[in-house]
C-alpha cells in the first residue's frame, strides 16, 4: 500500500483493506504478513469479504519511507481461484486497485501516473523472490536524489518493498523499471490529486497496480464516464515515432 495523503501509521481515519471473492464453490484464503502472522478465512461462491489490516499490521503493509527496502510485502494465496481488490482508505481520499496474481506478473514496466501541483507521484515496487535485481530509470527527481532518465540499480528479497517518490508534483510517466531474472508487481499513483485539476476541486489518492510491458497491445476500447462534462484518457508510448489514432483521426 503506498503513501496516501499525509497519512502516517496511526493515523486513526487511514484503513488498508483487501476485498476477496471466489467463482468457486468455497475457496479457503489466507493472509499473510512479513512479521509472520497469518489470518486464514472461507469464502463462498459470490461472497465478498473485506478483510481489514489491522493497526499492529499496519508497519508490514503501508510505505512510509521512500527509496529503502521495506519488509511490507502483503502475501494472498488461497486453494481455490479467487479476485482480489487492495483498498487504501483515509477521511476524504481512498483508491482501490485489481491486484494481479503472481502468474501474471512481469519482468518490466513502463509507468502510467498523473501529475498535479501540489502532490507527488509515486510508485512501489514489490519482490517475489530473493535476489530479485532491479534496474529503474524514472522519468523524474526522485527525493532520493536520483536524477531524471539516470538508471540506478537496487537488490530486494521476497516480501520486500521499494518505493520512490518525485522530488517535485512532477509526473512518472514513462519511467522504466526491468527485472534481471524474477518477475515483480508494480503499483503508481499519486499521494494526493485532483482529476481535473480545477480551483476548488476535491482530491483522492491514486492507486493502480501497473500492467507488465508484455501485456500491452495496440487496439484498444473505451466507454466515458456517466454525468461528466468531458473525459481524460492517458496514452503512454513504448517507442519513439509511436502514431496514435482515435476513431481513425491521428492524434
Amino acid at each position: 500500500f503506498m503513501r496516501n495523503s499525509a497519512a502516517e501509521l496511526k493515523d486513526k481515519s487511514l484503513a488498508l483493506q483487501l476485498r476477496v471473492t471466489t467463482m468457486e464453490t468455497e475457496a479457503t484464503v489466507t493472509v499473510e504478513f512479513t512479521n509472520g502472522k497469518k489470518d486464514s478465512f472461507t469464502i463462498q461462491k459470490g461472497e465478498v469479504r473485506t478483510y481489514s489490516i489491522e493497526e499492529d499490521e499496519r508497519a508490514y503493509a503501508y510505505a512510509t519511507t521512500e527509496q529503502v527496502a521495506e519488509e511490507k510485502g502483503v502475501h494472498v494465496y488461497a486453494n481455490r481461484p479467487i479476485s482480489v481488490y487492495a483498498c487504501n482508505y483515509m477521511h476524504e481520499t481512498y483508491d482501490a486497485t485489481l491486484v494481479l496474481p503472481t502468474v501474471a506478473l512481469g519482468n518490466e514496466y513502463v509507468l502510467q501516473t498523473y501529475s498535479e501541483d501540489a502532490f507527488a507521484t509515486e510508485f512501489s515496487v514489490v519482490a517475489t523472490h530473493d535476489d530479485t535485481k532491479l534496474y529503474i530509470t524514472p522519468s523524474q527527481l526522485t527525493t532520493g536524489g536520483n536524477a531524471a532518465d539516470e538508471t540506478f540499480s537496487i537488490i530486494l528479497d521476497k516480501g520486500e518493498v521499494y518505493s520512490v517518490r518525485s522530488k517535485e508534483p512532477k509526473d512518472f510517466s514513462g519511467s522504466k523499471i526491468l527485472s534481471e531474472q524474477h518477475p515483480v508487481a508494480v503499483f503508481s499513483g499519486n499521494v494526493y490529486a485532483a482529476i481535473p485539476e480545477v480551483p476548488g476541486a476535491s482530491m483522492d489518492h491514486i492507486f493502480e497496480q501497473s500492467v507488465p510491458l508484455r501485456y500491452w497491445g495496440q487496439k484498444f476500447a473505451v466507454t466515458a464516464a456517466e454525468h461528466s462534462n468531458y473525459n481524460i484518457f492517458r496514452v503512454t508510448a513504448v517507442y519513439d515515432n509511436t502514431i496514435v489514432t482515435v476513431n481513425g483521426e491521428e492524434k
